[in-house]
């Protein structure tokens, strides 16, 4: 196909803007405005059927059943001041204590996150709720001498998440209704009586 051609057509389609996310983590203390401005990458759970070969002689059934694969991650910019990296730091020794070992309570650690996707005109196309979400682990950071364009000149940390369950747009809940539990966020306890960010699109 010539690129004209191509490019005609896949201007029907109207790829997602994958880089417009809108973020918040309901845990008191975090600078959500901040988040929102330093994601970079978003990587949400898969979803798969698996099945159970019950045959008994001629007849044949399959078991099946939903699975989410993979974690829950995303990659920040770091600012200078090393918020990023020292935020999941911080929220990770409330999981274990880094001196003694001892994990905490966990009602003490966990709380719910909301995410959301735009396309380029800034109209929300997908939500995602986690709920009970505390990180796992923070990816080692890449440090280089040499020069890059745009994100790759930037320092990033890549965080890491486990999570109880979700709503995701489109699988279990309409967009409507998963975007209201992300707005609910912003009134409940779990939001620490915080003044909250907008969850608009990035510019």
């Amino acid at each position: 196909m010539r690129i004209d051609k191509f490019m005609a057509a896949i201007s029907k389609v109207q790829p997602l803007d994958s880089t417009r996310w809108g973020l918040f983590i309901g845990r008191p203390g975090i600078d959500n405005e901040r988040l929102n401005l330093t994601i970079r990458n978003v990587s949400v759970p898969g979803r798969k059927i698996t099945g159970n070969d019950l045959s008994a002689g001629l007849k044949r059934t399959i078991a099946a059943r939903e699975e989410f694969s993979d974690d829950l991650s995303m990659e920040f910019l770091m600012g200078k001041n090393g918020y990023e990296r020292d935020l999941f730091n911080g929220w990770m020794n409330q999981v274990v204590d880094p001196t003694s070992g001892n994990p905490n309570y966990y009602s003490h650690y966990v709380c719910d996150l909301g995410l959301q996707q735009y396309d380029k005109k800034g109209m929300l196309r997908y939500a995602w709720k986690f709920y009970e979400v505390y990180p796992i682990e923070i990816e080692s950071i890449e440090f280089s001498n040499d020069a890059g364009d745009g994100d790759s000149m930037f320092v990033k940390t890549k965080v890491k998440f486990a999570y109880k369950n979700f709503l995701a747009s489109g699988v279990q809940s309409s967009l409507e209704e998963v975007q209201d539990k992300i707005d609910q966020m912003r009134i409940q306890p779990g939001g620490g009586g915080i003044s909250l960010p907008d969850l608009g699109p990035l510019l």
